[in-house]
């Protein structure tokens, strides 16, 4: 394997030395207090990543005026109470050899929506588009406040007060939040700015704000390094283009810039570009739009966007794509990963699955749920968010007494009870009936785009047998074999199976098919396809269907329009996917005011009431897509027969991976 050495060889920015080029990408993390103070629970989440060898750490959205807070939760550097918080996150991250730079930001017209003291406000009385990922109850934005010149200069002054604020505190850098559709990058796009005044117009007017915020903390702070986030292209009509984006950074680089961090897209139109999801291309824009703009200037440019592989990383600098790497995502995987990479300990890296599920939609549930514990979280890392303590998540220590521990199923809940069991002392046996790893994870790599999800099982794979786990292939358990084997405890991870509803007509006729078998190509589809169920798992077995050159026939059942299939798919994957659906013509069947019946299924179709209607959908086959229901049944028959079981994951009750994967680790931290 390649040894990894531009990655790991320092780099100067402006005044500030960084020991390699690994960054941690500035991240919304719904950390902080309500009033936006740093908190021990925030740092320990900084430090970890700090201790596992990222050189430049970067705080995401640091509000400098509370009027133009992004989100719940973000931190602040509008007034001066806040730096003893940001001296202590300095100290703790300097022990460890990183460097810390909060990016200073402004929403604009995008503030959260209901957040107290917030106002929106723009460089044009207009509301924003959104993308056709979100729900159809949120086309409408609310119209913004025009920017005065008086408050244009008040904003000014306080990214300069903030980046003092920030130098005080012991910060090594202050990043600029120039992207993403925020703020300043309301400014500078061709899409939000319809001023006629100053501040729009043409390239150094939509510029203009943000060369005089750069010009303001350059004469606050000196030669206090400055690191500027801008979009290469907004993806977004009529937006800012890479033409565009390419004279700007050569002016940004001239008013003092000292490096450019360069992503794409706009919240909340393209979003889906900007945090790209499992099945895009690792570094896509790197290698299209980021060396483009690094030829236009002289300064450091750092890249960003769904790069998750260290080799990756190592070739856009070796090849002069870019100077540094911004892990995002990979740092919630894995705090560790470039101590991991540099040791050669590729193995050993937990990896990215693009699963989203670090985003909004994951936070605001987990805000409804328990909004006192909303943090960001990962999937394949239950330990993310969970650094300062083991309130939550149980600190991964040695057993007391180790048992024998049979865990029944090999999903990646039963992977992951395994590895952490064995981890801790226990002797662990995981036994799956088939002849196959992974569970509906492996089920879930099936559809086009998802075949990262394998790099997931893999790592859950290696590290179990690694840490000491026995796996067995091809083994059910029985009662009898509970009886053999005599565990001390057993973790039942038996997944679940597709939800058939019996008490429609015809459900059990020859040609009617789950989408599990039919994406594990256990039976064959005809031409003429009809797919019950429009969330995920329908839309991509449809997807599926569709690249087949099937006749493809979507059906959602619960009322709504069709824009609003796929409502649990993550951010970054309903748009690509939306548009492969289009192309391959798959027709949606919906009801708007009382969903869609399904009243019975013939030989050569399925009969339904939409909206009340009787309808009928000619097809060769059917494909169920209708959830899941849990597979624990042998819990009940060991009861009594074991002192201590649990069960988890779908098993217990069916959710997403991040669920089953978390419960997991935990239970077995407990054992």
């Amino acid at each position: 394997m390649k040894r990894l050495e531009k990655l790991f060889a320092p780099i100067r920015i402006g005044t500030m030395d960084l020991k390699n080029r690994c960054a941690q990408a500035p991240m919304y993390i719904n950390m902080s207090d309500r009033d936006g103070k740093l908190n021990d629970r925030e740092i320990a989440y900084y430090v970890a990543r700090a201790k596992g060898g990222f050189a430049l750490l970067q705080v995401g959205v640091v509000s400098v005026d509370p009027q133009g807070k992004a989100f719940p939760n973000c931190p602040e550097l509008s007034d001066d109470s806040y730096i003893p918080g940001w001296e202590k996150l300095a100290r703790a991250v300097h022990a460890h050899g990183a460097k810390i730079a909060p990016q200073l930001q402004d929403a604009g017209n995008k503030v959260f929506p209901g957040l107290p003291g917030t106002r929106a406000r723009g460089p044009s009385p207009l509301s924003y588009a959104t993308s056709r990922i979100l729900p159809t109850i949120a086309i409408d934005t609310p119209v913004a406040a025009e920017f005065t010149p008086e408050e244009i200069n008040r904003l000014i002054e306080a990214y300069g007060d903030a980046a003092v604020r920030a130098r005080e505190a012991g910060c090594d850098a202050v990043a600029i939040h120039g992207g993403h559709g925020y703020q300043l990058a309301q400014f500078m796009s061709p899409a939000e700015n319809h001023r006629t005044d100053e501040w729009g117009g043409g390239i150094q007017g939509r510029l203009k704000f943000s060369l005089e915020v750069i010009k303001n903390i350059r004469r606050k702070v000196g030669n206090f390094p400055i690191i500027f986030r801008i979009v290469a292209d907004e993806m977004i009509p009529g937006g800012l283009s890479l033409q565009e984006a390419q004279v700007m950074c050569w002016l940004l680089a001239d008013a003092g810039v000292d490096c450019l961090d360069i992503s794409r897209g706009s919240l909340f139109h393209s979003i889906h570009v900007t945090v790209p999801a499992i099945g895009e291309p690792p570094a896509q824009w790197v290698t299209e739009n980021t060396w483009l703009i690094k030829q236009a200037v002289s300064i450091p440019t750092m890249a960003v966007g769904r790069i998750t592989d260290p080799h990756v990383a190592e070739f856009l600098v070796d090849t002069g794509k870019c100077d540094l790497v911004a892990f995002g995502r990979s740092s919630l995987a894995d705090p560790e990963l470039p101590l991991k990479a540099a040791a050669g300990h590729f193995e050993d890296i937990i990896h990215c699955i693009g699963c989203d599920n670090h985003q909004g939609a994951l936070i605001a549930e987990r805000i409804r749920q328990n909004p006192e514990h909303a943090w960001i979280a990962c999937a394949m890392n239950p330990e993310t968010g969970h650094e300062l303590d083991g309130a939550i998540m149980p600190r991964l220590a040695p057993a007391a007494a180790p048992k024998k521990v049979l865990v029944v199923g090999g999903g990646p809940g039963g992977l992951e009870a395994a590895r952490v069991a064995a981890l801790r002392g226990h002797h662990v046996t995981l036994c799956e009936k088939s002849d196959r790893l992974g569970g509906q994870f492996w089920i879930g790599s099936l559809p086009p785009g998802k075949q990262e999800l394998t790099i997931g099982i893999k790592y859950l794979i290696a590290q179990a047998r690694k840490a000491g786990a026995e796996i067995r292939l091809g083994q059910e358990v029985t009662p009898a074999l509970v009886g053999k084997l005599r565990p001390d405890a057993v973790i039942i991870a038996t997944g679940g199976d597709p939800f058939i509803p019996r008490d429609i007509p015809g459900i059990d006729k020859p040609h009617v098919f789950t989408a599990s078998d039919v994406l594990a190509e256990k039976v064959r589809c005809g031409y003429r396809v009809v797919v019950l169920g429009a969330n995920m798992v329908g839309c991509e077995v449809a997807d599926w269907l569709g690249m087949r050159r099937k006749e493809v026939t979507l059906v959602k059942r619960r009322p709504g329009p069709a824009a609003d299939i796929g409502e649990d798919i993550p951010m970054g994957s309903k748009a690509p996917l939306l548009d492969r659906l289009q192309q391959w013509k798959v027709k949606v069947i919906t009801g708007l005011k009382d969903g869609v019946h399904i009243k019975g299924i013939t030989d050569q179709e399925v009969v339904i009431l939409r909206d009340s209607h009787e309808e009928r959908l000619h097809c060769d086959s059917v494909v169920l897509a209708l959830g899941t229901v849990p597979v624990a049944g042998l819990a009940g028959r060991l009861k009594g027969e074991v002192a201590e079981i649990h069960v988890i994951g779908d098993a217990r009750q069916p959710g997403k991976v991040i669920h089953a994967i978390h419960e997991a680790s935990k239970i077995a931290r407990q054992l």
